[in-house]
């Protein structure tokens, strides 16, 4: 409708306002800057999550998102890659299928539009399935899956997966790491 009838935002976009680009990225940091002076903050996220965001605060704000926005592109690419157009034989077909689904899909476009954090989930959920399916290190797998726990709970649906598979030494020791980093991120957001 705004390319046909001249309409601006939001008939012209499925995004936010423009004016609200990064805002999830930007509000967060300037509250945990905040945080960082003294200034109380009711956190959003888990423990984990809480602290990822109050030690990004180390690095200039543009700096620190262009970090998380290169980690997030980088697993997507590497995942599509290697899971899904290594299949295909003809490159053409293999470059249009990566710049569709990493420049141009809902999901990638809303995620940069936003510059929200579950960047930093999307890429443990990935090294979850890396380490568990491709590498088969239980150990890492299991970090990656208790990075992800403890940054925000709904990952912990996983965990049935592992249930189902029988394979529960990664289990435990997925709730377990999970446990140990929510620990410490209490701890340290309590200095």
């Amino acid at each position: 409708m705004g390319f046909y009838h001249g309409l601006g935002y939001p008939r012209s976009t499925f995004l936010y306002d423009p004016r609200y680009h990064f805002s999830d990225w930007n509000d967060i940091y300037i509250l945990a800057q905040g945080f960082l002076r003294g200034v109380p903050w009711q956190f959003g996220y888990f423990p984990f999550g809480s602290l990822t965001t109050v030690t990004t605060t180390v690095l200039p704000a543009f700096v620190g998102f262009i970090l998380m926005i290169v980690l997030f592109l980088g697993v997507l690419t590497l995942m599509l890659r290697r899971w899904v157009f290594d299949c295909e034989e003809h490159a053409l077909t293999r470059a249009q299928g990566m710049v569709i689904l990493v420049g141009l899909s809902y999901p990638v476009l809303m995620l940069l539009d936003r510059g929200n954090m579950e960047m930093f989930v999307f890429a443990y959920i990935a090294g979850f399935f890396y380490f568990t399916y491709v590498r088969e290190s239980s150990w890492t797998a299991s970090l990656c899956l208790a990075a992800a726990i403890a940054f925000k709970l709904y990952p912990a649906t996983l965990l049935l997966l592992l249930l189902a598979e029988r394979r529960f030494r990664p289990l435990v020791l997925t709730v377990i790491i999970a446990g140990g980093l929510t620990a410490i991120s209490v701890v340290f957001s309590q200095l």
